[in-house]
């Protein structure tokens, strides 16, 4: 046995130390219809923000992963920790503080075999429209 208790009580702990944002957090689907670029047609978009509950925990990067990373963070990035129920992948936009980020990277915290949540590095959107 590990000092300190099981492996499960070491992650239950490190878990309980990600506090919830304070800030809601959202997931947004936009859907487009109608649109042909080549005609010059702009379709009609439907913007849903689906609120995220549990409230994820999310984080700014520090400063020494962003100098490990091998330029793949960059300053600014964000980490969130949600809950399994919530699947991340890399096609989804964030809103968090009034501010809408990609999904850069996602990945299922695995126990046993069994997703007991998502880690994910979010980006700020850079919107040109």
């Amino acid at each position: 046995m590990m000092e300190g208790g099981s492996i499960a009580h070491q992650i239950a702990i490190g878990l309980g130390a990600a506090v919830p944002s304070d800030t809601p957090v959202f997931i947004r689907t936009v859907a487009a219809t109608g649109a042909d670029p080549l005609l010059g047609i702009r379709g009609t978009e439907t913007v849903t923000d689906v609120l995220m509950v549990p409230r994820p925990s999310i984080d700014c990067v520090g400063l020494k992963e962003i100098a490990l990373s091998n330029g793949r963070l960059v300053d600014g990035d964000l980490t969130m920790i949600a809950s399994a129920y919530q699947v991340l992948n890399e096609a989804m936009v964030i809103v968090y503080s009034n501010e809408e980020y990609r999904v850069i990277a996602a990945s299922p915290v695995r126990i046993g075999g069994r997703a007991v949540g998502y880690s994910a590095t979010l980006r700020k959107r850079v919107r040109t429209d």
